[in-house]
Formats: structure tokens, C-alpha cells, sequence
């Protein structure tokens, strides 16, 4: 399968993310002038839109994209495994590794809304209450001088990917920045318990964010395509269609291992952080099915413009899975209107028969035994997730869309 990033799809891509960007930013200002005045399904549409609320669709919008540059991290990672064999890039190649988890780390964050109270944690109240957030912001300052002495390192032999790496590292650091400079006015102002922080202020701080994760995205984007160009004029054994690999043996063993390790965090999170549905604190829980909803999103679309055949069913599935993604990472399926319970009733038990219709047509396709169990499970846990009570949503979501990956891993290494 070829990964080939032109300078076309490279436009659309970033169009497409400054689009969302500039939407979510208007959606954000709206909500905050006149949320207050606007209620019913008009006002919980413009809170789905506001990016300083939690559980809410922009919420997950902003954590995707964070998850997004996670996943253009391990491709870069990849590229350039195939193309450095000394043992000093392989060091540096890991760098990679630690900026993934980095990425994905603050997208958990920013729909499980960890950061927000970290620093009055015990493991950081060990230095003191103050101390505790100080201790937490040098922590930032040592991610943010590591993505800096990387890109120094790694992503210099493209200046413009280097210069949006540091760019988009100076955006996030300014954040605290930001986030102290409104506690002081708040505080300073004549009235600190009746103080609306100013719509400017919101729009610098969810922007700069936002835009922060554009650059990474770029940044990352840039380097992978002068990777793979390097990687094909240098080795002519390079398969630039296959840059990476994809073996069928070797891509289940690691998608297996991925979602063993994400199936034992979400467990970890669910026993140690109990949180109830509000706008103010997010849910951890909901991020596990999001992204591997939002992964099989990328495979399936992936799988649409590759493919010769079944061009439709990925097609659809691209769709269903970005929509149960945002569903779930907008904690959609906590909110009920009174005066809809019928018409939600009627949407659950549509989806379910959905999923057990999109799960025959693969079925159909697949020619081992194990293909055909893993489309057995993905589609009998998506239906079952919508039939039964929503509490075991998330869960069964998760187990839903982990087994489509692993049945994703055998067309993606074909």
C-alpha cells in the first residue's frame, strides 16, 4: 500500500484543519457572548462548538488532532528506520517514540482534563501546593525544550518542518503563560467572583493551542515527505510503495500489542478515576474508544483511496467510525432530552442494525477463519453497545473497534 502524501492532498489537509480551526475558534466566541441567552437544542449545539467547555464536541475535535500528530510521529518513526542504520540515528530515531506518546498523552488529556488539577495532586503536593504546580510547569518546559532540541537535531535538513516544530512548541508553552496571566487579572479585578474573562482572552488561549498542534502536524507532514524521497533515492531496494512495514504477521503482532496496552491503561483509569458527567471535568474513559474509532477512521480512509476494490464499504465505514468517534469522545451518549427518549430509542436500535449490516458485507469478504471471527466481534459489540445500557457504552465500543483494527491490519498489509 503506498502512503503518498502530494503536495495536493498536503493542501487539503492543512485547508481543511485551519477551516475546522477558525469554526471551532467562531463557535467558541458565540457560545461565550450569547450561550447564556440561547438554551434548548440551539444552546447545547453552540456548547458543543465552545472549545474552553469539556465532553463536548470540540473537545474531541482538539484532542484528535493531538492524536493525529501521534500517528504522524510513528510513521515518521518508521521511514526513518528504513533509512538510518547507524546505531547513534537509531538512538535518535526514538525520538520519534517519545514524541508519540508525548502527542497522545496530551490528547488523552485534553479529553480526560488532567492537567487542569495535576498539580494539586499527591505525587506533586509532595513539594507543596505552590511548589507542586511549579514542579509541573518545569515539566512542560522540558517537553517543550525537548521538542526544540529534536527538531534541532532530526528535522533540520528541512528547515520549514524544523521552523513549524518550534513555532508550534512556543505556542504551547505560552499557554501557562497565558492560563497565569488571566488568574492575576481575575484576581486583581474589583470584583474577582463576578469576573468574565474576556472573549479575547479565550480566543488567544484555545487558539494558540489549537494552531500549536496545526504546526506539529505540518512540521511532521514535511519531514515524512522528505523522508520517503531520501529513502527512495538512496536505496534502491526502497519499495516506495510500501515504505513502511507491513508485513500481515508483523502488523496483527503489533496492533495486538497496542491494544493489550491500551485495554490495560483504560482499565487502570477506570478503577482509579471516577468521574461524573459535567462540562467542567472531562471523562478519561471516553478517550480509549474515541481514538480507536478515530484510528479506524485512518484505516478505512486510507483503505478507500488505496483500494481497488470495496472502495464503498470503506467508504461508509470511514464515516460510521468518525461519527462514533465523536459521539463517544463528546460524551454524546450521557445526554438525553425528555422529549426526544423515543426518537433516541429509534436511533440506538437503527445503529445497532447498521453495525450487523456493514459487519455482513465484511464477513463476506473475508477468506480466513480469523478475519471472519474478528468481524464477528467488532460487529456483534458495536450492535450490542447500542442495545445495551450506556454505562457499558465505551467499553464495548472499545472491543468493537479493536477487532475491526485487527481486521483493518490484514487488507492495510496486503
Amino acid at each position: 500500500m503506498q502512503l503518498n502524501i502530494t503536495p495536493r492532498r498536503f493542501h487539503v489537509i492543512v485547508t481543511s484543519i485551519v477551516l475546522l480551526n477558525i469554526f471551532f475558534l467562531a463557535g467558541t466566541s458565540i457560545h461565550h457572548v450569547y450561550g447564556d441567552k440561547i438554551g434548548g437544542i440551539l444552546g447545547f449545539i453552540l456548547l458543543q462548538l465552545d472549545l474552553a467547555f469539556e465532553n463536548v464536541l470540540s473537545a474531541w475535535y482538539s484532542s484528535m488532532l493531538l492524536f493525529l500528530v501521534a500517528i504522524v510521529c510513528i510513521l515518521c518513526f518508521t521511514i526513518d528506520s528504513k533509512r538510518f542504520k547507524k546505531k547513534v540515528d537509531s538512538y535518535i530515531n526514538f525520538g520519534w517514540i517519545i514524541l508519540s506518546l508525548v502527542f497522545a498523552t496530551l490528547s488523552l488529556d485534553e479529553l480526560g482534563s488532567f492537567h487542569e488539577t495535576i498539580g494539586d495532586t499527591s505525587l506533586f503536593e509532595i513539594f507543596g501546593r505552590t511548589e507542586g504546580w511549579e514542579v509541573f510547569y518545569i515539566l512542560i518546559m522540558i517537553v517543550g525544550g525537548f521538542m526544540i532540541l529534536f527538531s534541532w537535531v532530526r528535522l533540520r535538513r528541512v528547515p520549514l518542518a524544523t521552523v513549524f516544530m518550534i513555532l508550534g512548541a512556543l505556542l504551547l508553552l505560552s499557554n501557562p503563560l497565558q492560563e497565569n496571566f488571566e488568574i492575576e487579572t481575575m484576581q486583581n479585578s474589583a470584583n474577582p467572583l463576578q469576573w468574565r474573562r474576556p472573549v479575547i482572552f479565550l480566543l488567544l488561549e484555545e487558539g494558540s493551542e489549537i494552531f500549536a498542534t496545526l504546526c506539529f502536524l505540518v512540521s511532521m507532514l514535511l519531514y515524512y515527505k522528505f523522508a520517503t524521497k531520501k529513502a527512495a533515492l538512496n536505496d534502491v531496494s526502497f519499495n516506495t510503495t510500501k515504505p513502511v512495514n507491513t508485513s500481515k504477521a508483523s502488523l496483527f503482532k503489533q496492533c495486538i500489542f497496542f491494544i493489550v496496552i491500551m485495554a490495560v491503561v483504560m482499565t487502570l483509569i477506570d478503577i482509579y478515576v471516577q468521574r461524573e458527567p459535567n462540562n467542567d471535568v472531562g471523562i478519561p474513559g471516553n478517550w480509549f474508544p474515541s481514538i480507536m474509532s478515530f484510528i479506524s477512521f485512518c484505516g478505512s480512509f486510507f483503505l478507500f483511496r488505496n483500494e481497488s476494490s470495496n472502495k464503498r464499504l470503506f467508504l461508509v465505514m470511514s464515516f460510521f467510525s468518525i461519527a462514533l468517534s465523536a459521539y463517544c469522545g463528546s460524551d454524546l451518549y450521557e445526554h438525553s432530552f425528555n422529549e426526544m427518549l423515543s426518537v433516541e430509542k429509534v436511533f440506538n436500535v437503527m445503529i445497532a442494525i447498521f453495525a450487523l449490516v456493514i459487519g455482513y458485507f465484511f464477513y463476506r469478504n473475508q477468506k480466513s477463519n480469523l478475519g471472519k471471527a474478528c468481524t464477528f466481534v467488532f460487529a456483534f459489540c458495536i450492535a450490542a453497545a447500542f442495545l445495551l445500557p450506556e454505562y457499558v457504552r465505551p467499553e464495548l465500543l472499545f472491543v468493537g473497534f479493536s477487532f475491526y483494527l485487527l481486521l483493518l491490519s490484514f487488507d492495510i498489509a496486503e
